[in-house]
């Protein structure tokens, strides 16, 4: 072992650490390495004795000559003089220095743009239009939405609409800043007739927390009712519904419902979607009645299996079978459902078509 490499376990060695073998050979055999050995433990002896009577009454010893003031010398040396360091350890440190910066502005970038994936629906009516999520991201408005509401039967039924203005102002912390304003049209608003009307949203701003239900006034008579979730990552939608649905939903989209072997609801592009536990999605047929599939027992119901993206139940010694253009619902499939059946249930203001929507309140439902 050579000066170099052994300069640095003289300090190490004078501080009482234990060092190698061959440096502690090296040290007792190299007088230019013990010299240095002495002057450490004579600079601590100086250093203790100033520290004890004060500097300025201590002698300069020959080996510490120096032209600075004799009061500044030791401050000076002691910043000044070279330290002997092994050149791995300076390369660690400045690898060290360098990931830190590397891994702080890393989470600076990687900081995920939150989403706000949401539904916003009449409180007091089935509509097929009603709950199709729609995602905005945090700092986003979302364009006008028009809610088509009809009503009456015939060849001129009555055509009302809800035109509305959703602004995500902030997202923090698991809350959502959301400013809403929606307002009642005796027939189908325009955009631009619903953005010259409510575009003002001061004062309508409302701090939502996520798996709530906010209602929201409508101008002109009637309540809004909106839910949502926070995501990191925007949402995967097909048919503006969840591609994968969650444990806790049940989703229905561009479906067709069979009796036995006859076609009760052909392929249409309703779709519908629940993820709270006391609601149902129903669906009503005109001349077959209420349907409503849930994803827990309630009162009339009957246990159906759902798998991936068919279902099936069997009601009156019928057996139905319910084919929909996606997965149904999440975990482990199959799933148990559960369905019910009025088949003498007749909408107030039979549509054509028929209708389908959210059940608000299933009858006794078991928790």
């Amino acid at each position: 072992m050579e000066c170099p490499e052994a300069q640095p376990f003289v300090s190490a060695l004078y501080d009482g650490q234990p060092v190698a073998e061959e440096a502690a050979e090296h040290i007792s055999g190299c007088a230019s390495c013990r010299q240095e050995l002495h002057d450490y433990a004579a600079m601590g002896a100086e250093l203790r004795l100033a520290g004890s009577r004060g500097a300025d009454r201590l002698p300069v010893p020959a080996w510490l000559a120096s032209t600075a003031p004799p009061r500044r010398f030791l401050a000076v040396r002691a910043l000044t003089a070279r330290v002997n360091v092994p050149w791995f350890a300076v390369g660690l440190c400045a690898v060290v220095i360098l990931a830190l910066s590397i891994g702080i502005n890393l989470v600076r970038a990687q900081s995920p743009a939150l989403w706000f994936q949401f539904r916003i629906y009449p409180a007091d009516s089935l509509s097929v239009e009603s709950d199709r999520p729609h995602v905005v991201k945090s700092g986003d408005r979302k364009p006008v939405i028009s809610l088509r509401s009809i009503q009456g039967a015939g060849a001129s039924p009555s055509v009302s609409g809800v035109g509305l203005i959703v602004s995500v102002l902030d997202i923090q912390s698991g809350r959502v800043r959301v400013a809403v304003r929606a307002r009642h049209y005796p027939e189908p608003p325009s955009p631009e007739s619903v953005e010259h009307d409510i575009g003002d949203l001061e004062g309508h701003e409302y701090a939502y927390v996520p798996g709530q239900t906010l209602e929201i006034p409508v101008e002109g008579g009637g309540t809004l009712l909106l839910s949502g979730q926070v995501f990191e990552q925007q949402p995967k939608l097909a048919w503006n519904l969840p591609l994968d649905p969650a444990a806790n939903q049940l989703i229905l989209r561009n479906f067709a419902l069979i009796r036995d072997k006859e076609v009760l609801s052909p392929v249409m592009g309703w779709c519908a979607i629940i993820e709270e536990k006391d609601k149902g999605i129903s669906l009503y047929l005109p001349g077959q009645g209420l349907f409503t599939f849930a994803l827990q027992p309630f009162e009339g119901a009957v246990k159906g299996e759902a798998n991936w993206s068919e279902a099936k139940f069997k009601i009156d010694g019928h057996r139905f079978y319910l084919l929909s253009g996606a997965q149904i619902t999440g975990g482990d499939q199959p799933r148990d459902i559960w369905v019910s059946l009025k088949a003498d249930y007749v909408f107030p203001k039979e549509p054509d078509r028929g209708r389908l929507g959210i059940n608000q309140n299933l009858p006794g439902v078991h928790n």
